[in-house]
């Protein structure tokens, strides 16, 4: 027998507390800015879990959106056909590599793409929200638009993806995000002189934009009529922008097109990855295991604030689609999820169809299995908020190595205080004890009505002691759905 011990320090009324601040991360409401409606800001708050779908024609060659094209200097290394690199040394090569690339959306024919069965895996899975891909660096556009041949009406399926996207998605209770990258590499006026052969820097112009205004200024109210179209077109209830804003050097000038965005949907969330004023909230990327534990780790700084966290569920790190990719157990994904929601944040997940439409059997397992746990927690979940401290580790966290003491993660909702407690393999406690809920933590006399395991369908032990509340973990509860976290609710009077 061995115990868990949290010594965490909280009472409920400090909770209370911190919930009734104003919300530090917007202005006040006599501060100019036009911001996120308190509707907007309750419907991110509550959502927590988001699926991207990044997708184009280069689902063809199985490599990542965009980056196949991009080539600062020579020599330099990209990804070409069947997920395979070469080196390219000049201009003519790097011409030639492009323009296959390019050419990619003439047998672009994803005929088994079937959006309301992908809807329907979202929202099983967990989901609350979609951001698909509109238009990427490539400057493929995945919707119709009156701005660019280069679109998938101009291909052999002719038919509007992100429309499909936003009309099955929104018919099972899912929010539809666009993604627009305002770095468009086979725009002229973006790399000159020549998007073909030009040379340079990825997410900025290959020039100074305040020095060249004769070609920023189109290049501006090229990207302006496309995000004007995408909010009237489809009124997407997030706008995911991409790439750099770096006012004065290269100032985008979104803060002209965020009003528009606004009084077509006022509950619209906008995001500048990129950083700066405009942005409702916080995008980090964790792209790397590395990256990962550190913004997982976060425990102070981003807690409480709007942020969110996107990550591929590829082991690769790649957005696009990868056919010989492995991916993150389901185990993975729900210590993710946990570990981010339990300090305010979202995840948003990415999961990118083949070229046929489809996505990979293997991956959609991945979610069935996902979909399982959060049937059950996802109260814990969803519509929560964070309480101090946030996530604690006993001795070892859970990106490490395994031992017998795992993490905890808190989240609150109303006078329900949920307690997160990742499962190990083969290592399941006999009892835990909460030791912030000892009774010499609070002013008053402590009430707790009920501790409930969910999952379990049946009472548990549990008694409020002098150290706190201790409940025995039934011996029979390792099994699914239960397998990745537990959770207990823990009801307050």
């Amino acid at each position: 027998m061995f115990k868990v011990l949290l010594p965490i320090f909280i009472g409920y009324t400090i909770f209370l507390a911190i919930a009734q601040e104003p919300d530090p991360f917007y202005p006040q409401s006599d501060w100019p800015y036009i911001g996120p409606s308190d509707n907007a800001k309750k419907w991110y708050d509550d959502a927590k879990f988001g699926l991207f779908i990044h997708w184009g024609p280069i689902s063809q060659w199985g490599d990542d959106l965009s980056w196949p094209l991009f080539c600062p200097s020579f020599p330099c290394t990209v990804q070409s056909v069947n997920h395979t690199y070469i080196n390219i040394t000049n201009k003519a090569e790097l011409a030639a590599h492009r323009k296959a690339y390019y050419s990619l959306a003439d047998t672009f024919n994803p005929t088994k793409f079937d959006p309301d069965n992908m809807a329907r895996i979202a929202k099983r899975t967990g989901f609350k929200y979609v951001v698909f891909i509109c238009e990427h660096c490539d400057g493929f556009c995945t919707y119709n638009t009156s701005y660019s041949n280069y679109n998938i009406f101009n291909t052999p399926y002719k038919k509007d993806l992100f429309a499909m996207i936003n009309k099955a998605f929104r018919a099972q209770g899912l929010k539809v995000g666009a993604y627009f990258c305002p770095s468009l590499w086979n725009n002229a006026n973006y790399w000159i002189p020549d998007p073909l052969t030009a040379l340079g820097p990825g997410c900025e112009p290959n020039y100074n934009p305040q020095s060249n205004l004769q070609q920023w200024n189109p290049y501006m109210e090229h990207i302006h009529n496309q995000v004007k179209e995408l909010a009237e077109k489809y009124k997407p209830d997030i706008f995911w922008i991409d790439c750099i804003n770096a006012p004065p050097a290269v100032d985008l000038r979104f803060e002209e097109i965020a009003p528009l965005a606004r009084s077509l949907n006022p509950d619209v969330m906008i995001t500048n990855r990129a950083g700066g004023l405009l942005q409702d909230f916080i995008t980090l990327n964790d792209q790397t295991v590395n990256g990962t534990r550190s913004i997982l780790g976060i425990t102070n700084m981003l807690a409480g604030a709007k942020f969110e966290v996107c990550t591929v569920l590829g082991n690769d790190g790649q957005w696009g689609y990868n056919p010989y990719t492995s991916y993150k157990t389901a185990r993975r994904v729900v210590l993710d999820v946990i570990s981010v929601v339990s300090k305010g944040g979202n995840l948003l997940l990415n999961l990118g169809p083949g070229p046929t439409g489809e996505w990979d059997p293997k991956a959609v397992a991945i979610f069935e299995q996902v979909g399982d746990w959060m049937a059950i927690n996802g109260e814990a979940i969803f519509a929560t908020r964070p309480v101090w401290p946030y996530q604690y580790t006993v001795t070892t966290s859970i990106w490490g190595t395994y031992s017998e003491f795992p993490d905890f993660f808190l989240t609150m909702k109303d006078k329900v205080m949920y307690v997160m407690m990742p499962t190990l393999d083969d290592v399941i406690p006999e009892w835990v004890i909460f030791p912030w809920l000892r009774p010499a933590m609070f002013r008053s006399a402590i009430n707790i009505t009920n501790v409930e395991l969910l999952g379990y369908g049946a009472d548990v032990q549990w008694e409020l002691t002098r150290g706190g509340v201790e409940v025995v973990l039934p011996s029979e509860t390792k099994r699914t759905p239960m397998q990745y976290a537990f959770v207990w609710k823990v009801t307050l009077g």
